[in-house]
């Protein structure tokens, strides 16, 4: 049977409901009329779990997808810059102020003390002559 039709309900339900007990009320009269249609219990089970609440993606942390991944930058912030030669003012200012989101009350406990800047490529003039949007 397809696990995206299940998912897609719950997630939908997870949106609808404007409460936990709501939704565990809900989500159970769900897995119920699945059920009845044949899908498995692990399936169900497994595509229930996958719908978390928005806060819970947004501030909760969570484990890395891939486990071959070093763990070392995980309770990193990390900021994604585009390269450009003259980046040295930006990360300077973003050094000098980072403190105050530091210290903010809600930011405080999401972000780290420094930040980890990262760099993506710029478009270069090789990327700009390939595409021809003329024909």
């Amino acid at each position: 049977m397809h696990e995206g039709i299940p998912k897609g309900q719950y997630l939908r339900l997870r949106r609808i409901c404007s409460s936990e007990e709501e939704y565990k009320h809900e989500a159970y009269k769900l897995y119920q009329r699945f059920k009845s249609r044949g899908y498995k219990t692990r399936c169900l089970h497994k595509q229930g779990a996958l719908a978390q609440t928005r806060e819970d993606l947004l501030y909760k942390p969570h484990g890395l997808k891939n486990p071959t991944i070093k763990q070392n930058n995980q309770g990193q912030t990390r900021l994604i810059l585009t390269f450009n030669d003259n980046d040295r003012d930006v990360r300077s200012v973003i050094h000098k102020h980072w403190d105050i989101l530091s210290k903010d009350p809600t930011l405080g406990q999401l972000v780290s003390p420094r930040p980890l800047i990262t760099y993506r490529r710029n478009t270069s003039i090789g990327d700009l002559l390939t595409h021809s949007h003329y024909q």
